[in-house]
């Protein structure tokens, strides 16, 4: 599968971009051991239980400018693509 949308973050912090029962996709401003700061948080809840949570590159997010998101996921080789303005972020 794959959600596209046009997206301008005004703020950074958890800024919810799309919420859908096992898909969550948020910005993030506060960087942890595991998360970049400016960036996009993608959250999938796995079938079996448990999630995974990625997070694009620090400073892949521009505030106040349109940006185009992808994300796409291949359930059968379990990968997942991000994509910012057409470039492959993960």
């Amino acid at each position: 599968w794959t959600v596209s949308a046009w997206i301008k973050p005004n703020s950074f912090g958890r800024n919810m971009v799309f919420f859908k029962n096992a898909l969550q996709i948020y910005t993030n401003n506060n960087p942890s051991s595991s998360l970049n700061a400016h960036s996009l948080i993608i959250r999938l809840y796995k079938e079996e239980g448990g999630y995974e949570t990625l997070s694009t590159p620090d400073s892949s997010l521009s505030l106040n400018d349109w940006q185009h998101l992808a994300v796409s996921y291949s359930y059968n080789e379990k990968l997942m693509g991000i994509y910012i303005n057409g470039k492959r972020q993960l």
